[in-house]
């Protein structure tokens, strides 16, 4: 689906295979796109990487990044989803910024 309106930024998770015992070519496929991804293609400065395989990608600036990691994405055969979000969301950040962590 396209995007209507005006999405901010992008939130791609690229999948992790299911663990497999043995060798999984799936899995090593992931690896090898996590592995060689920043050495291939290098985010925007305000990209933010939540995780090995999570991305907030600002659309102003990291198009050309989002396009990246879905070409090669497809190209190791890695499973990814894209969110597009309006504003940065705020539940990244845990506590949320207007909240303290309770104490005992």
């Amino acid at each position: 689906m396209i995007p209507t309106g005006n999405v901010k930024f992008a939130l791609l998770v690229a999948s992790k295979p299911p663990y497999n015992p043995m060798t999984n070519p799936q899995e090593l496929a992931y690896i090898d796109f996590l592995n060689n991804m920043p050495r291939i293609e290098q985010p925007p400065p305000d990209t933010e990487k939540i995780h090995d395989n999570v991305w907030l990608i600002p659309l102003s600036t990291g198009m050309p990044f989002l396009s990246s990691l879905c070409v090669y994405a497809k190209a190791w055969n890695v499973p990814h989803r894209i969110l597009f979000l309006d504003e940065k969301p705020e539940w990244i950040k845990w506590p949320p910024p207007d909240e303290t962590p309770a104490t005992p």
